[in-house]
C-alpha cells in the first residue's frame, strides 16, 4: 500500500530573544558630537593644581574647589551666525552633581590671555571657534561629562 505520510509537526514557537538596548558609547576627548546647528569637539580637559592665571602680569584667581578647563572646537553648521553661551554648557559627575559655568570675568580674561574665544560671541556659518570653558569643581570629582544643551543626550566624558 501507499507509504504513510508523516504529518508535519508545528514547530514550537520560541519567544523572540529580547535584545537589551545597547547603551550608546559615551563620546570622549577628540570625538565630535553634533546637534542641529553645531559640531562640538573636545580638544582637551585639565584640572588646574592651583590658581587660574589669566594675564601676562600673573593676575590670578583662586578656585573654591578646583579649576577645570575644557577647550573645545565649536563649528557652526547652520545657515546663519549663531551664539553659544556659557549657560549652554555644564559638567555632570558620576555621583550626580552638576557644575554650571564659572561665574565672573576671569574666563573672558583667560580666553583672551590664551587667545581663544570666550563663549557668548557669534560664530558665522561654516566657521569654527576654539573656545575655552571654565568650571570650579569639587576636588576629587570623578566621572565628569561635559553636557552641551543642544545635544543633551550626547555627553562627552572629560575626566
Amino acid at each position: 500500500g501507499p507509504a504513510a505520510t508523516a504529518t508535519p509537526r508545528p514547530e514550537p514557537t520560541k519567544p523572540a530573544p529580547t535584545a537589551a538596548p545597547t547603551p550608546k558609547p559615551v563620546a570622549k576627548i577628540g570625538d565630535t558630537i553634533t546637534s542641529k546647528n553645531w559640531e562640538v569637539t573636545v580638544k582637551s580637559a585639565e584640572r588646574l593644581p592651583g590658581d587660574l592665571v589669566w594675564s601676562d602680569f600673573g593676575n590670578k584667581t583662586a578656585p573654591v574647589g578646583q579649576w577645570f578647563i575644557v577647550i573645545i572646537d565649536l563649528k557652526n553648521t547652520g545657515n546663519e551666525n549663531f551664539t553659544v553661551n556659557t549657560f549652554d554648557f555644564e559638567l555632570k559627575t558620576a555621583a550626580g552633581q552638576t557644575y554650571k559655568f564659572a561665574q565672573g570675568g576671569e574666563y573672558i580674561m583667560y580666553s583672551q590671555y590664551k587667545k581663544l574665544q570666550a563663549p557668548g560671541k557669534q560664530i558665522p556659518p561654516g566657521a569654527t571657534a576654539t573656545t575655552v570653558l571654565l568650571f570650579d569643581i569639587a576636588k576629587g570629582a570623578e566621572g565628569i561629562n561635559l553636557v552641551f544643551a543642544q545635544a543633551r543626550d550626547n555627553p562627552i566624558n572629560v575626566g
